[in-house]
């Protein structure tokens, strides 16, 4: 199974490139059939209401020899555009460091046609790949200290230590305690302003960006591999 990416600096995008050999399109119905009964008290009679729907997803496959004269295959749905044989196409990866299969169809996340200029990224996929913090247990986390921390530190104590008729063992305690709410309070502050103040990029906005870039510049390297446009002279030396 693929792992998620934890943070920006775990996150490999590779690309694979290559011209389609064979694709295949088909669309893929799921019909969903919801009944509602509908009793009327005073009558005693009921009825039911029917509501039929029907969600349609085109899947695509594609068979794709790269520069090398590799094969692969390319598997998405409701891409958005078409592709035919011959055109020059590139698949977008995103991956963590930790995973050993980086190509993976699981890792798909973007697909560019060079040939018709049309490119796509998929947000769900994305979305789907990145570990997304919960800020809420560590700020749970920083008020028990606040509140449950020194307690606790003063009941131990004073259960194992040689009692309250010793000042310094109670000044201890006291200092003890204390350092352990301070502590606490310290590291709820820093969550609250993590949660509360002004907020950067996310992690998965900023791997939206990066994976942007990284299109834009395929983009770019592919466009003086293409061949000229029927009817356009090439471009003079």
């Amino acid at each position: 199974m693929a792992n998620k990416v934890n943070a920006l600096e775990e996150l490999t995008v590779e690309i694979r490139t290559g011209m389609v050999a064979g694709n295949q399109n088909w669309s893929q119905s799921n019909v969903n059939v919801r009944t509602t009964t509908h009793h009327d008290g005073a009558t005693g009679h009921g009825r039911s209401d029917t509501n039929v729907s029907t969600t349609s997803t085109e899947q695509l496959r594609l068979f794709v020899c790269d520069d090398d004269g590799s094969e692969f295959e390319i598997r998405a749905h409701n891409v958005g555009f078409g592709f035919r044989e011959g055109h020059r196409v590139s698949a977008v990866y995103m991956a963590s460091t930790h995973d050993s299969h980086r190509s993976d169809g699981d890792n798909l996340v973007g697909l560019i046609n060079h040939s018709t200029g049309k490119h796509s990224l998929f947000g769900n996929s994305v979305s789907r790949r990145v570990n997304t913090p919960i800020n809420l247990i560590w700020l749970v986390t920083g008020l028990a200290m606040v509140i449950a921390g020194p307690i606790l530190v003063f009941k131990l104590w004073t259960a194992y230590g040689p009692g309250d008729g010793d000042l310094g063992w109670l000044l201890v305690k006291g200092l003890g305690s204390l350092v352990i709410g301070v502590f606490g309070a310290l590291f709820l502050h820093s969550q609250l302003t993590v949660t509360l103040g002004p907020k950067g990029p996310t992690l998965e906005e900023a791997v939206l960006a990066r994976l942007r870039e990284t299109i834009a510049a395929s983009i770019e390297q592919e466009k003086g591999r293409l061949p000229p446009a029927a009817g356009m002279a090439p471009a003079a030396e």
